[in-house]
């Protein structure tokens, strides 16, 4: 035992002494740039073993004396087969310091690419061969040879030639005179087309999972749409993870494609609570039953709270989906909203409490998609049995309220409204954003149309048109623009010396608040009744510019108002500056407003939180 235990030390002893003695050897290279200097070292095995605990000075000069030829190799394939190298070796200082001269570059004299099969009337690989990378008078790069020839290969695969292959790949250089030629010949071969799609569930019926197709069984076969099913799939909510797996058979020229769908939960639960400068503090709980049947049917339930005006909705939604596309549903909901509002007298004076509203709505609504030319649109169809009311005639004394009653009884279904109402409702957007949560290139548009006529079921007739649109372009680098307008048209009846409005509070215009004219509070500009107007116009333009990743600053100018009549507008105009942060759910805004009409209000915070569109 004491004989392994004087070994082991003298073991460790020497270890210590050769880790202490070992030395780095300094290894210097120039006359290249970083592309080349990294592939320099990767071929140079001084490089490598610079740092060897056992490199000793016989082996230092056998690596120097290779290294010429390892330089020389590295650099060629860059195009440069004409290189000088000036090594200098210090074995005192354990050092080296390679000078390289690299001489006049190879460069490419021709460049010939040809395709043989269908694929020579593929729009897109003809694209692809019109800006082919490789390009008479380049400096000859092997690497970018390579990966030219790889994608040539992918893109015929993309599109479906999965039996393309290159019949001729030659690259010829000549050393003398400096020049590389090169000739690529792609037999795409045919063009193969989709088989039916094996989807890998019984949860649902054949139908249904047909209306994720974006294509017909024996359609050419693309990337794309292949990417569209997988989008089409996963967007759906009812698939948590989606798998698609394609086998190419060579004889029938067809594409099988196998998916594998894990299904989510069937029960999703959120609980949200947030705050807003509009909304003040807010709260809610969503509950959705993902699919009912094979049918795809689903069911959706929302509470929501809202400390502003005191507001509590529940929302009840069952989900049909219909035909053979994504966007077509049809909607059987209910919804019940109850909030206060503040009260107004049209001069008949009051108690001053607080007038509590509740609508309550039954509505049919079907939703797909209406092409105009190459235009897709979304398509709305709705009618709604809603009932309203509110009780304002009982803030009034008893003496105002025989008054009302007596003498000017066309106030009372101003002021003690109970509406019910059949309403038919249109409406179509056109949508497009480059990117979801930071579109820098985006347009929406949506005109919509409601109203009902007195008769029947309604007991009052109005008619309500809106347009909205919202642009977003690129402004240079790091900046964009953002432009933004509504437009509201109401026609109803109008009542007594002040006109009020009969009308539904929902149906009321409103502005003023993060999305609309920043500088006033949530549905701040009310008109002179106090509870909103007749029609509505706002405008904004925005710029933003993006001064550190994921932070932007923006300077805005925000006009809007609701008034009685599009001829006599008192708009409201404010500027403004913000600062923007880019979360992973959508911009967090921070703006200030400042009102330029009115003096009192100097300026008001705004906070918003979510995508652009």
């Amino acid at each position: 035992m004491p004989k392994v235990i004087l070994f082991i030390t003298f073991i460790g002893i020497f270890a210590q002494q050769s880790i202490g003695q070992a030395k780095t050897l300094d290894v210097q290279i120039k006359g290249v740039d970083k592309t080349l200097l990294a592939n320099v070292k990767a071929y140079l095995t001084l490089e490598k073993e610079k740092k060897h605990p056992h490199l000793s000075s016989k082996r230092l000069g056998y690596l120097f004396k290779k290294s010429e030829a390892e330089i020389k190799q590295a650099l060629q394939p860059f195009g440069y087969y004409h290189s000088q190298i000036d090594g200098q070796l210090t074995i005192e200082k354990w050092k080296v310091i390679f000078t390289i001269q690299k001489g006049a570059p190879t460069r490419l004299a021709k460049v010939e690419v040809k395709i043989t099969g269908e694929g020579a009337k593929q729009t897109q690989i003809q694209q692809f061969i019109q800006k082919f990378p490789l390009k008479k008078g380049q400096v000859l790069n092997h690497s970018a040879y390579a990966n030219a020839k790889k994608r040539l290969l992918s893109l015929a695969k993309k599109y479906g030639y999965f039996a393309a292959k290159l019949s001729r790949h030659d690259l010829h250089v000549s050393l003398k005179q400096q020049q590389a030629e090169v000739f690529i010949t792609l037999d795409s071969g045919q063009r193969y087309r989709f088989a039916p799609i094996d989807f890998k569930t019984d949860k649902f019926s054949p139908e249904f999972l047909r209306r994720f197709l974006p294509f017909e069984a024996g359609e050419f076969y693309s990337d794309a749409l292949l990417n569209k099913l997988r989008k089409n799939l996963s967007d759906s909510e009812y698939f948590q993870e989606v798998n698609l797996y394609v086998y190419p058979d060579d004889k029938t020229q067809l594409l099988h494609t196998e998916a594998n769908l894990v299904l989510h939960k069937r029960q999703k639960y959120q609980f949200l609570l947030g705050y807003g400068t509009d909304s003040q503090t807010r709260a809610g709980l969503d509950g959705k039953v993902r699919y009912l049947n094979r049918h795809g049917h689903y069911l959706n339930t929302e509470l929501r709270f809202k400390q502003y005006l005191n507001q509590r909705e529940l929302t009840i939604e069952y989900a049909i989906p219909k035909g053979q596309d994504t966007d077509n549903l049809l909607f059987l909901r209910w919804h019940y909203d109850i909030f206060d509002r503040e009260p107004f007298d049209f001069g008949f004076g009051g108690n001053g409490e607080l007038t509590q509203n509740t609508d309550s709505a039954f509505s049919l609504h079907k939703r797909h998609r209406r092409y105009i030319g190459d235009i897709k649109l979304i398509e709305e169809l709705a009618v709604h049995y809603y009932v309203s009311s509110y009780d304002i005639l009982s803030n009034l004394s008893p003496f105002m309220q025989e008054l009302v009653t007596e003498i000017t009884p066309e106030y009372l279904p101003v002021l003690k409204a109970n509406y019910r109402l059949l309403i038919p409702e249109v409406a179509w957007t056109f949508f497009k954003e480059n990117n979801r949560i930071y579109p820098t290139r985006g347009k929406k548009l949506r005109f919509g149309l409601r109203g009902t006529k007195s008769g029947f079921i309604s007991n009052l007739s109005f008619w309500q048109a809106e347009l909205q649109g919202k642009l977003i372009r690129p402004f240079g680098k790091k900046s964009r623009l953002i432009t933004r307008s509504q437009l509201v048209y109401t026609h109803a009846k109008r009542i007594g010396d002040v006109g009020a409005l009969v009308l539904p509070l929902k149906f009321y215009q409103l502005t003023g608040g993060d999305n609309s004219v920043r500088g006033y509070k949530f549905e701040g500009l009310e008109g002179e009744s106090g509870w909103g107007d007749q029609h509505l116009f706002t405008a904004s333009a925005e710029y933003e510019y993006q001064f550190k990743d994921k932070w932007s600053v923006a300077a805005f100018y925000d006009v809007g108002n609701v008034f009685a009549s599009y001829t006599d507008m008192q708009l409201k105009h404010t500027v403004g500056v913000g600062l923007h942060w880019l979360s992973p759910i959508g911009m967090v805004r921070f703006d200030l407003g400042f009102p330029l009409n009115d003096n009192a209000q100097v300026f008001r915070l705004h906070l918003n939180i979510g995508p652009d569109f």
